[in-house]
């Protein structure tokens, strides 16, 4: 049986948070303000979502709980975008990121609803929800490290690019070292966390599971579920918006095209 907890317990928390804060102070870390506003902003924005989560549930409306996807998913691609040091001057391309972000995520998250757990209708909101938002918030990171890794190198090595064009290479040839070392940084966090799942820590979702009184042993199952395929979401996103991304680089000529570019601010 989930044990409830109330607001005041809730501070007790909040109070350890603002030791540490204050012992930041002492050791002039200048990280003090940051984290009592992030600290602040989480519990003012999970508030609210539990709110909007509430009357979803009980509305059980089809509408609602598009609504409700669709802001998520348009925040997570906003954070994509704002995350990089170099936009495109099309905007069209700069969407690459979200649309990889779209399309995997909402394909596991059907996959996951439809084909395994095989619920009826599949876009239950107490199973959608959750399930999409841990798809989104890894894939968003993932696609979001690889982007940034990804132009910041070509940046860095134009000159060898251009060199390497000279040469007769192809695009993919010229850039296949850092394509590999972009869709590298993206997917590693997501092999770190597979790799020490169940023996450093427990996972959240199964955390959750177990606190609510779900069987352990089932809540491992749903938690392999997610994990497995959260990591498919991230690599097929990551794979997907450096392959497109590559493609924007290039004239017709096969021309490394990095005015098209511009830096951030």
């Amino acid at each position: 049986m989930l044990v409830k907890l109330g607001y005041l317990d809730l501070s007790i928390a909040w109070f350890l948070l603002v030791g540490v804060t204050l012992l930041s102070i002492l050791m002039q870390l200048d990280v003090a303000k940051k984290v009592l506003i992030a600290a602040l902003r989480m519990v003012l924005q999970l508030l609210l979502v539990g709110q909007i989560l509430k009357s979803v549930f009980l509305l059980q409306s089809t509408w609602a709980l598009a609504g409700v996807i669709l802001v998520m998913t348009c925040f997570a691609a906003r954070e994509i975008i704002v995350r990089q040091d170099y936009h495109f001057l099309k905007r069209s391309t700069n969407l690459v990121g979200p649309v990889a972000l779209a399309i995997s995520t909402l394909v596991i998250t059907f996959i996951a609803l439809r084909l395994i757990i095989g619920i009826t209708p599949w876009y239950r909101p107490q199973y959608l929800i959750p399930i999409m938002g841990m798809a989104l918030g890894n894939t968003m990171n993932g696609i979001a490290i690889a982007l940034h890794r990804f132009l910041g190198q070509v940046d860095q090595k134009r000159g060898e690019i251009m060199e390497r064009l000279a040469l007769g290479e192809t695009p993919a040839l010229a850039l296949l070292d850092i394509r590999r070392e972009s869709i590298n940084a993206g997917i590693i966090p997501m092999i770190n966390m597979m790799s020490v799942a169940g023996i450093v820590a427990l996972p959240g979702m199964m955390t959750g599971q177990i606190l609510s009184g779900t069987s352990p042993v089932e809540a491992v199952k749903y938690q392999i579920m997610i994990i497995l395929l959260v990591a498919t979401s991230i690599g097929f996103g990551t794979m997907m918006v450096i392959h497109f991304t590559s493609k924007a680089l290039f004239d017709q000529r096969e021309r490394l095209c990095w005015e098209r570019l511009k830096p951030r601010g």
